[in-house]
């Protein structure tokens, strides 16, 4: 769970800088660069998924207990 966890947040907070630099750099401003903002924006809302999922089951607050 620990490891799931800390990776989500990695995950998280890299997807964080790619689209703010995607959003503050004229020249990643073209295509490429908004479809990889986009695919980061996706990955940024399954991360905040999995990170609230790993802090519940670390507290034993989910319903399915660990195993």
């Amino acid at each position: 769970i620990l490891a799931t966890l800390l990776s989500s947040l990695l995950g998280f907070i890299g997807n964080l800088l790619i689209i703010t630099a995607t959003a503050k750099t004229k020249q990643l401003q073209n295509r490429c660069g908004i479809m990889i903002a986009t695919l980061a924006v996706a990955d940024t809302i399954i991360c905040i998924y999995l990170v609230q999922l790993r802090v519940l089951q670390l507290f034993d607050w989910y319903l399915i207990p660990n195993e």
